[in-house]
């Protein structure tokens, strides 16, 4: 069983936000080949935010992810995805501002609000499996026991949504005026720096994102919000535990591979952040807007 870990030191969480602001351009083959094989395992076109940040430090995650593969085809993780899929939804509502009759009111089209709802979809189809993926790393950094079950069951994971969406990801740095103001008052909201993929593709609709947004801010403060993320934290961190493949518990095997004490304690930040904060918040965000945008058909 997994125990709960105390967040990371203040110096650790700022060095993970800095870093998950600076994306690496891989340039060794196998780590973009790597990359890759991220984004089919969680089943998007694109790479999540996580990997490819954390692609800034190959010595951990090619064997992170070498290791961790093989737990993600099991059965038991996408029954654990499916979980947090479920878990995702909140019972309150938020303040309405993407209520379908007021975008198409405010000049959205049918195609828009499709492709918008097709991408929505996608994200909230692999932020499980990145969850799981940080959750479990999280925990074995931190010299807990995660994987290692005495029966494993292999299974090829449910198909994603058919042809998944790809829209362009909108850079906070070369962003409109329009859609920078959009993005701070996010991160105002969230309380973080980082700004996960799937709020980066809705920029690409800013009539859209700018009152998703205005949703969002309307249930970040609410006591459910963030019981349910660290709900959503815990369910992943359980999980973790059941996965077959054992992974190594500790840090030395990273400082063995040539990994600074700063490197290792970025990456356990990079891990611990978007484990507790990014991608819950991006999954209870995700869930709620295509609840929304499907209306009575959900």
């Amino acid at each position: 069983m997994l125990s709960l870990t105390p967040p990371f030191v203040p110096g650790a969480a700022v060095a993970a936000e800095r870093a998950s602001q600076r994306e690496a351009a891989p340039t060794l083959p196998e780590v973009r080949d790597l990359l890759q094989a991220c984004g089919e395992a969680v089943g998007s076109p694109v790479p999540d935010l996580l990997f490819r940040t954390l692609a800034g430090h190959p010595q951990f995650l090619v064997p992170a992810w070498q290791a961790m593969a093989g737990n993600l085809r099991a059965a038991g993780a996408e029954a654990v995805a499916d979980h947090l899929r479920r878990c995702a939804a909140l019972s309150s509502q938020p303040a309405g501002y993407c209520d379908p009759d007021m975008l198409r009111a405010a000049g959205l089209t049918e195609a828009t609000l499709e492709q918008i709802r097709a991408w929505t979809a996608l994200q909230r189809w692999q932020l499980p499996r990145v969850l799981l993926f940080a959750a479990a790393w999280d925990a074995a950094l931190a010299g807990l026991p995660v994987g290692g079950t005495a029966h494993p069951t292999r299974a090829g994971h449910p198909n994603p949504p058919a042809d998944p969406v790809v829209v362009p990801l909108v850079s906070p740095d070369q962003a409109s005026a329009r859609v920078r103001d959009a993005f701070q008052r996010l991160e105002e909201a969230h309380g973080y720096t980082p700004i996960h993929d799937y709020y980066r593709g809705l920029a690409c609709w800013p009539e859209y994102f700018d009152r998703a947004v205005a949703d969002i801010r309307s249930m970040v403060p609410r006591d459910e919000y963030g019981a349910r993320a660290q709900e959503l934290w815990w369910i992943a961190r359980l999980g973790a535990a059941s996965l077959p493949d054992a992974l190594p518990a500790g840090t030395t095997w990273l400082t063995a591979r040539g990994l600074s004490d700063t490197a290792v304690l970025t990456v356990r930040g990079l891990l611990d952040l978007f484990a507790r904060r990014v991608l819950p918040d991006t999954l209870l965000d995700a869930t709620l807007a295509l609840a929304l945008l499907r209306g009575s058909d959900r």
